[in-house]
């Protein structure tokens, strides 16, 4: 229960921070939070996190080219904007074969960012935040409280 709770303060703490300061620079919270969702899903190691960025990153820039695309074919209608994403599912399916791009779920968080966000940077640096900033501090506070705790 302990460590439950501890985890529960650090991730309180964590959050308000992030949405604090998303709030003052005007960038959505969210994105930051789905990134940093992809920490607790690879493991909260360096090897992890590693494939969860290239993950996100691979994911995001897949969903900018299929948007890219489906633009550039006027009116194309829902049926080759259909295709075009399924050849994108299917391609990030089929580089989850690979070593760096096996958590494929992660790939799809990426995509799934740049649609919800319509703009590259912010699919790729704010869970990129999430990531490799939120997900350790979180860790780092929830250690914190735990030893609090047990005192």
């Amino acid at each position: 229960m302990r460590s439950t709770l501890a985890s529960a303060l650090g991730s309180a703490v964590t959050t308000f921070i992030w949405v604090y300061i998303a709030s003052l620079l005007n960038l959505p919270p969210w994105a930051g939070f789905l990134g940093w969702t992809t920490y607790f899903m690879t493991g909260t190691d360096a090897e992890g996190m590693k494939k969860s960025a290239a993950a996100l990153v691979f994911g995001a820039f897949m969903a900018f080219l299929y948007v890219s695309v489906d633009s550039m074919i006027p009116s194309s209608g829902y049926l080759v904007s259909t295709l075009l994403v399924a050849l994108m599912a299917f391609i990030i399916s089929m580089a989850g074969a690979t070593n760096i791009l096996q958590l494929v779920a992660v790939s799809f968080v990426g995509a799934n960012i740049y649609f919800a966000s319509g703009v590259l940077w912010i699919s790729i640096v704010l869970p990129l935040v999430g990531l490799l900033i939120l997900g350790p501090v979180s860790s780092y506070f929830s250690s914190l409280f735990e030893k609090l705790l047990i005192k």
